[in-house]
């Protein structure tokens, strides 16, 4: 009777051992999926601001030389103010320049900001 309760014992203990254990095997499996789904979006995340990295990257490269030629106009008015007839004129059309120079800066800002953030994940 012993044997018999204790093999009762056994065999219940082995089911709900294998039982736990199917049970940790299935929970696992789910973190893996879950685990795996999160780096395929991330990876498509990464491509994406990749993709806007390149791409802010272009657009800074040409208000960069934009603004060196705003740089160059703005500081021939001002030179050109100093000598020419037409002073005010000439300082008028240098603020121009130089307004759209600063809005060219703030642009250039967000560029390096898209960049910097790609970079940053990237790493």
């Amino acid at each position: 009777m012993k044997k018999l309760l204790l093999g009762a014992i056994i065999l219940v203990g082995i089911t709900g051992f294998s039982y736990a254990s199917e049970e940790r095997s299935v929970a696992f499996a789910d973190i893996e999926e879950s685990y795996r789904a999160l780096k395929e979006e991330e990876a498509g995340l990464i491509e994406q601001r990749r993709v806007e990295a390149n791409e802010a990257q272009k657009i800074l490269d040409e208000q960069r030389r934009v603004y060196a030629e705003l740089r160059r106009r703005e500081a021939k008015l001002l030179d050109g103010k100093k000598t020419k007839y037409y002073k005010k004129e000439y300082g008028d059309l240098a603020k121009q320049y130089g307004a759209m120079r600063k809005e060219l800066e703030s642009e250039m800002a967000e560029q390096q900001e898209i960049i910097a953030a790609y970079s940053t994940i990237s790493q």
